[in-house]
């Protein structure tokens, strides 16, 4: 039997993003951007079936995955966001996968909370400038 895991990804400071600047026409394009990051451009790249997903709306993604899947989603999914949707911000966390669907809610939750919190450097600054900034 292979091993499932519960995989949540979050975008963090979905406001900020989306109210950056006071354009009502680009703010619409980044919140539908946000919405199309979660739901179609995830499982486009994921290529995962109705059933694995649980939730992919408003920021947030979670979804039942394999090992293997679950590695390559976590190592490839936030590049591949920086190319669609620059200065956009993934927080990602992955737990097992138990009969206690709450308890695994529960606990991914408190794991990308944590991740919120650790600093990130954008991927659009170049290398010279991340040396820096460390």
């Amino acid at each position: 039997m292979n091993k499932k895991y519960l995989y949540g990804a979050s975008v963090q400071g979905i406001q900020s993003y989306i109210f950056g600047t006071d354009r009502l026409q680009e703010i619409v394009g980044a919140s539908e951007l946000v919405k199309t990051v979660c739901k179609d451009e995830f499982r486009k790249f994921s290529n995962l079936q109705e059933e694995d997903m649980i939730v992919s709306a408003a920021g947030n993604i979670k979804c039942i995955v394999d090992e293997d899947r679950a590695k390559f989603i976590v190592k490839s999914f936030p590049k591949y966001v920086a190319s669609i949707a620059p200065g956009l911000t993934l927080s990602q966390a992955v737990v097992d996968y138990t009969s206690n669907v709450k308890e695994n809610i529960d606990n991914l939750e408190k794991k990308l909370r944590a991740q919120r919190n650790k600093a990130t450097m954008p991927a659009d600054i170049g290398f010279m400038a991340l040396e820096r900034a460390r």
